[in-house]
């Protein structure tokens, strides 16, 4: 997974710091994420419908769906977005949980997810192979930086079935500021890609 994170923010939320979404979600999505399927997670119906209209007015095809949208109307934005015909579908709890898309290739964060199963749940969705396509890539547009509290998207979560330390705690250690240098997460200052045990951004 290609990760992009706006740098302060993620040192903020490291820090413990209280944060929220920060970047442009058109513009972040044009330069890391063009043409890509994406689903992109809000925090209200009205964010939802707000971030679909910059995504229309910017000319890029995108929808709203949330849990009042009918069945039939969900089933034909979704059949929509595996034919690219939407390529942008804006929610509100919808596509986190017991929906499977494996077409998907993106996934935008404008929401804090400050448990980590939510974090898990929303970034699995484009992890999923696609053989029909081959598909290669997969994009986390994560807005809120929820990746430097909960952990790195391509290293698996540290469940612990034994009721130990916290798993922010176990987390931090893995991929926190005294994390060894082979395993922190380095974030770029100029593009905001995120790459792990490298010195130099990818």
């Amino acid at each position: 997974v290609e990760v992009y994170v706006p740098v302060q923010t993620a040192k903020r939320r490291r820090s413990g710091l209280k944060i929220s979404a920060s970047g442009d979600p058109v513009q972040q999505w044009l330069t890391h994420a063009y043409g890509l399927r994406t689903v992109t997670f809000c925090a209200t119906i009205a964010e939802s419908k707000a971030v679909r209209s910059a995504f229309l007015a910017a000319g890029i095809s995108a929808e709203h769906i949330d849990a009042k949208t009918p069945p039939d109307e969900r089933d034909a934005i979704i059949a929509r977005l595996l034919s690219r015909e939407t390529l942008v579908l804006c929610n509100v709890g919808i596509a986190d949980i017991g929906w499977d898309f494996p077409a998907l290739e993106c996934v935008q964060l404008l929401v804090p997810c400050k448990s980590p199963v939510a974090f898990w749940q929303k970034i699995g969705r484009e992890q999923r192979m696609y053989e029909l396509e081959n598909k290669t890539r997969a994009v986390l547009l994560d807005h809120s930086a929820a990746m430097a509290e909960h952990g790195w998207p391509n290293l698996s979560p540290l469940w612990e079935l034994a009721d130990r330390e916290p798993l922010q705690k176990r987390q931090q250690e893995r991929f926190g500021e005294s994390a060894p240098s082979d395993a922190k997460p380095i974030i770029c200052n100029k593009c905001g890609r995120g790459s792990i045990g490298m010195a130099v951004c990818p």
